[in-house]
Parts: structure tokens; sequence; C-alpha cells
């Protein structure tokens, strides 16, 4: 049953990002990560209330700070990449993350793949490298263009910094409950992120009555998302749901050519189809 929710939650997050990258050209980068958090919070009461309250553990609440503090900070990045990028060539970045949780997961879970991971590694390499290229470039275009690349260069970021939160998200997760925890990882971004937006100013009331049909589903799709990630996390090892929820890049490969009608759609396609299929073998391994 993870293996469904991981691949569900890859859908979901693809659509949030959409949403994410159509209401960011228009409102505060913080906006839109305080819209999701806050908007989301409705759906986990009703789960919460449908599921019963879980005990609470002494490790629940450094995990839920660190993550929660760290999961901001990727969340305002993720949102000045979107503006600034096409989303094809930003989310697929994200598929990094299962290749940094080789490490981070070793040092800190102690979970570790095996040989079959190098071979994923260098697929995801590759892959990333086909996310730069265009056509009649040279070789080392796709490093240069990456070098340039504002937007990438923070997705990778963002790869790194959720290879870090999400190992506190599982043992989080173990001292709670799939349910609450992810509900509690929300209320704490927004809790963050609201005092930061209101002192900002730089978003209008109108600006946000505009950009509502955009900013409105953020939240419960969201929330469905976090809620099949942590069912996902819960029961399997972390390599293998990040590597499930990653097949994100394919979706926003094929929503950026469809809905933005961004450019070099099958570099970025078989980029794309390359890093998730090296993400499976590092899971695999």
């Amino acid at each position: 049953m993870w293996f469904l929710f991981g691949l569900g939650a890859g859908f979901l997050n693809a659509l949030t990002t959409a949403f994410s990258k159509k209401a960011v050209r228009n409102v505060d980068p913080y906006l839109v990560p305080l819209a999701q958090t806050l908007l989301s919070l409705p759906v986990f009461a009703i789960a919460i209330l449908a599921t019963g309250w879980t005990a609470l553990s002494t490790l629940f609440w450094p995990s839920l700070i660190v993550s929660g503090l760290i999961n901001v900070l990727a969340s305002i990045l993720t949102m000045k990449a979107l503006k600034i990028g096409d989303l094809s060539l930003t989310i697929p970045y994200f598929a990094f993350t299962p290749l940094f949780l080789t490490l981070t997961s070793k040092l800190m879970l102690n979970e570790s793949i095996g040989t079959s991971g190098f071979i994923g590694i260098l697929m995801i390499t590759v892959g990333s490298l086909a996310l730069q290229w265009t056509k009649g470039g040279s070789l080392i275009d796709p490093f240069k263009n990456f070098a340039k690349n504002r937007a990438s260069q923070l997705a990778l970021l963002v790869a790194f910094l959720y290879s870090i939160s999400t190992n506190f998200d599982k043992v989080g997760i173990r001292h709670s409950s799939a349910i609450l925890y992810p509900a509690s990882i929300y209320a704490f971004q927004a809790m963050v992120l609201l005092p930061i937006v209101i002192w900002r100013k730089k978003t209008t009331k109108n600006d946000i009555k505009k950009n509502l049909k955009y900013l409105l589903p953020i939240g419960p799709i969201a929330a469905v998302m976090m809620l099949f990630y942590s069912a996902a996390i819960s029961s399997a090892l972390v390599a293998y749901v990040i590597a499930l929820k990653r097949t994100v890049v394919i979706w926003s490969v094929l929503i950026g050519y469809f809905a933005f009608n961004e450019k070099n759609f099958m570099p970025k396609l078989a980029g794309a189809t390359a890093m998730v299929c090296g993400v499976l073998l590092i899971a695999a391994g």
C-alpha cells in the first residue's frame, strides 16, 4: 500500500507546484507557502477527528521544530525558484534528494543502499545534464546553462535541505502518527510564515483576490499529499518513499510543457525520465 501512497504523493506534489507557479508570478513568494500550510489545516483537522489523537513522546518536539524550520526555508527557496525559472528546470532537481539521502539517512537513521544505488546516482546526474541541453549545443553547454540558471541552483539546494528534514520527519512520525505529525509540521510552518508575510507587506488584498483560484486549492491538495507521504514513510525506507514521490519530476515536465508552454520538451522529458529511473535504482539498492 505504501507504494501507491508514494506515487500519489508524487502526482499531488506536481499539482501543488503547478498552482504555486501560477500564483507566485503575481504575489509575494512568502505568501504561497503560507497559503499552502494554513489552508491545509482544515483537512488535517478532519483527519485527526476521524482517527483520534495520538500520544506524543519527547522526540516528537525536536523533530517538529528542526524539520519545520528547514521546510520553511526550503518552501521559500522553492517559490523563489518557481518565480524566476521554468517548472521543468526547477522541480526535476528535487530528484537529487534521494541521492543526498544516501548520505544523510546513513548518518542519521543508519539506513543504507546497495551497489545499484551508484548506477542510480549516475543516471540522476546524466538526467540533470539533459535538462539543461539545448538543441545544437556542445557537451559542455549543460554545465554552462546550469551555472547560469539560478532557479535550478536553488532547486538543488532545496533537494539537499529536504534530504535532512525527511529524516527528522520519519523520527517525528514514529513518535506521533502519520496524520498528527504532518498536521503539526504545517501548523508550525504557518505560525512561522504568518508574521513574516505581515511584516513584508509585499502583496495587496487585490492581488490575493485575483489569485484566489490558484491559492485556494494549494492547501487541501498539499494536505492530502502529506497524508499520503506520511502513510508511506511510516512503513517503508525513507529512500523508497522519496523515490516514488520524486516521480513529480516527470509530471512537472509534462505540466510545464502543456500548461506553461515551456520549450525543449523532449530533452527535458528524457532527462526527467532518466532521473526517476536513477531514483528507483537508488531505492532498489
